[in-house]
């Protein structure tokens, strides 16, 4: 690979590679600490988005649509198969 991109290519991956490690070294320092709070505010976060689950509402009936004004004139079945 070197070969064909040249010494670049080599140096963009020792840099990634070395951020990695580097980014990896601290998080597993942070990680130790950090894993109660996190299951914590993850388990609050599940109750309190149970909590606020709504279930769906019912479609209203077609002649309740029909009712309120909201159909349009000559959209019914009847005028689409004329």
């Amino acid at each position: 690979m070197s070969t064909l991109w040249g010494p670049a290519l080599d140096a963009e991956i020792s840099y990634r590679r070395e951020r990695l490690t580097a980014a990896a070294r601290g998080r597993r320092r942070t990680d130790a600490g950090e894993r109660a709070s996190r299951l914590a505010a993850d388990a609050v976060a599940r109750a309190a988005s149970a909590a606020r689950a709504v279930a769906p509402a019912a479609a209203p009936a077609r002649g309740d649509a029909t009712r309120r004004g909201w159909r349009l004139r000559g959209s019914g079945a009847w005028h689409a198969a004329r």
